[in-house]
C-alpha cells in the first residue's frame, strides 16, 4: 500500500486514509470524524514503553467518552523492537496495559514503503530530523476535522499534553501549548527526566535504557546541528550504535 504512494500526499485529512487493523480487516479512518485523535508508533521492547503504555492508557480511560481516540501503529523500524506479528503487538498492549485502543497492523513509518498515513502526518508536522520519524513513541494529535495540529517527541510523556488534548477537545482555552513548549533548548535527557518528574503513570526516575535511548536521541540531535550535510542515515546508525553499547 505505501510502495504505490508517492512521499508527497495528496489528501488533506487523515479522515481520507483506509487501514487494515491488526487482523487485517479495512478501517476507514473516516469513521474518526468529530474525534479528537492522538496517533502514535508503538513497540513492545523500547526504553520508552512502559511509562507510554501506562500513560496512554490513563488518557483513553480519562477522555474517551469526551471524543478522544487513540490509534497505535507498530513499528519495526528503530532497533527491531516491535519484532513479532500485529495480533502480537496488539495482545501485548491489551493484556499488559489494558489498552482499549485501536491497534492497527504494523507499518513502515520511515522510507519510501512508508505507511501514506504517515507521509501525510509527516508532511502535516516535521520534527528535528525534518519529516522523518526519529524514534517509537513519537506523537500526532489530530483535531476533530482530521488536521494535524502537533507533533510530539518520544521523549514528551502522553500526560504532559494533556492540556493540548483538552484544548482540542473544547475543554479549556489555552496561549501556551504545554506539550514541547517548557522543553524548548533542552536536552533530550533534560526533556526525559523534566517529563518523569512530575509523578504521571510510571512513577520515579527514568530507567536506564530510557536513558541510553534519550541520550542516543540527543546525540543525533547534536551531529545533525554539526553538520547539515551530512546523510541522514549515519546519523541513525549512530544513534543505534549508542543505544546497542
Amino acid at each position: 500500500m505505501g510502495a504505490s504512494h508517492s512521499q508527497s500526499v495528496s489528501e488533506k485529512s487523515i479522515h481520507e486514509f483506509t487501514l487494515k487493523d491488526s487482523r487485517g480487516k479495512d478501517v476507514d479512518l473516516g469513521l474518526y470524524k468529530g474525534k479528537v485523535l492522538l496517533v502514535v508508533n508503538v513497540a513492545s521492547k523500547c526504553g520508552f514503553t512502559d511509562s507510554n503504555y501506562t500513560q496512554l492508557t490513563e488518557l483513553y480511560n480519562k477522555y474517551k467518552d469526551k471524543g478522544l481516540e487513540i490509534l497505535a501503529f507498530p513499528c519495526n523500524q528503530f532497533l527491531k523492537q516491535e519484532p513479532g506479528t500485529s495480533k502480537d503487538a496488539e495482545e501485548f498492549a491489551c493484556t499488559r496495559y489494558k489498552a482499549e485502543y485501536p491497534i492497527f497492523k504494523k507499518v513502515r513509518v520511515n522510507g519510501p514503503e512508508a505507511e501514506p498515513v504517515y507521509k501525510f502526518l509527516k508532511a502535516s508536522k516535521t520534527g528535528f530530523l525534518g519529516n522523518r520519524i526519529k524514534w517509537n513513541f513519537t506523537k500526532f494529535l489530530v483535531d476533530k476535522d482530521g488536521h494535524v495540529i502537533e507533533r510530539y517527541s518520544p521523549t514528551t510523556s502522553p500526560l504532559s499534553i494533556e492540556g493540548d488534548i483538552k484544548k482540542a477537545l473544547g475543554e479549556i482555552s489555552m496561549s501556551v501549548r504545554q506539550g514541547d513548549g517548557p522543553s524548548m533548548g533542552k536536552s533530550r535527557w533534560e526533556v526525559l527526566i523534566q517529563s518523569r518528574g512530575h509523578g504521571h503513570g510510571s512513577q520515579g526516575n527514568p530507567n536506564k535504557k530510557e536513558l541510553f535511548e534519550a541520550s542516543a536521541m540527543d546525540t543525533v540531535f547534536k551531529a545533525h546541528k554539526r553538520a547539515e550535510g551530512t546523510a541522514l542515515h549515519r546519523m541513525e546508525m549512530q544513534c543505534d550504535a549508542y543505544v546497542l553499547a
